[in-house]
């Protein structure tokens, strides 16, 4: 877990202050956002927790909202 945090870490002190003279905004916004989910999931993976596949929800996204599903025949 500790590794975690540190490379996060040192990822947000490379990538951050770059944004921040810039002055960009959205690009900071988007940037912290991925870093922070990133984050999340990474710790739970780290500290044991089961995960569930993204290619579950993508599945369903696909069959279920949109129809993209194949027919049976």
């Amino acid at each position: 877990m500790l590794y975690v945090i540190i490379i996060f870490l040192i990822i947000s002190f490379i990538d951050l202050p770059n944004l921040i003279k810039k002055d960009s905004k959205k690009e900071l916004i988007v940037v912290c956002s991925i870093l922070c989910f990133g984050f999340i999931l990474s710790s739970l993976y780290a500290l044991g927790i089961d995960l569930p596949s993204p290619l579950v929800g993508i599945e369903n996204f696909l069959k279920n909202i949109l129809k993209l599903g194949y027919k049976d025949q």
